[in-house]
């Protein structure tokens, strides 16, 4: 038997699902560069229709520009996967090789992102660059929430735990979360000014 995590002595977590949430440091300057960049890929280009409806979302291949801060914003990720796999096994063993694959979202007011998951893929990695200004009072706006990945869970909530329930995280510049690529998610529409800009990598894992 295999226990994720050993909350006291009968009783432990199995099943866990990890979820990693930090906010990068020196993220000012880093963010200033990806929003110029971002806004001028955007004029340069159509963009493409995934999960998003409304909004502009960038093919799949920021990380292959030679921008320093696309350098600097690879580094972020390939450190957050390297942490989240190093959990596990106490925070030792070799960073494993990686393929990623990353784009642009720019939302607006009304602009969301569909529930969907990242199939074939190991990891999904959110970083935010900017939030835009919120307006009303509406708890989700523009939040990404994640649904728990146990279809059955809702039938069995407990007080306590989330069973069956979902997370939602408020989005803030510099802010990067990491997760499963096979849970489903969803971003609540965004409802105020400015620019909502955000951008998603695909990890694979190589070896």
């Amino acid at each position: 038997m295999s226990i994720d995590l050993q909350l006291s002595r009968h009783v432990g977590v199995v099943f866990g699902t990890p979820l990693y949430v930090r906010p990068a440091e020196g993220a000012v300057t880093l963010n200033a560069e990806l929003t110029a960049l971002g806004q001028q890929m955007q004029a340069e280009n159509p963009g493409a229709r995934v999960s998003n409806v409304g909004g502009w979302q960038s093919a799949p291949t920021l990380l292959q520009r030679p921008e320093p801060a696309v350098a600097r914003l690879r580094g972020l990720i390939e450190e957050a996967v390297g942490e989240l796999m190093a959990a596990p096994r106490g925070g030792t063993g070799a960073t494993p090789r990686l393929e990623l694959n990353a784009w642009i979202n720019i939302n607006r007011a009304g602009d969301y992102n569909q529930l969907h998951s990242h199939p074939l893929n190991h990891w999904a990695v959110v970083y935010y660059v900017a939030t835009g200004r919120a307006a009303g009072n509406n708890p989700y706006n523009g939040r990404i929430e994640l649904r728990d990945p146990r279809p059955a869970a809702v039938h069995g909530r407990v007080a306590g735990y989330a069973f069956g329930q979902s997370i939602a995280i408020e989005p803030k510049p510099g802010l990067m979360i990491g997760f499963p690529a096979w849970i489903d998610h969803w971003v609540h529409p965004f409802q105020g000014e400015g620019e909502r800009i955000s951008i998603a990598a695909n990890v694979r894992l190589l070896g």
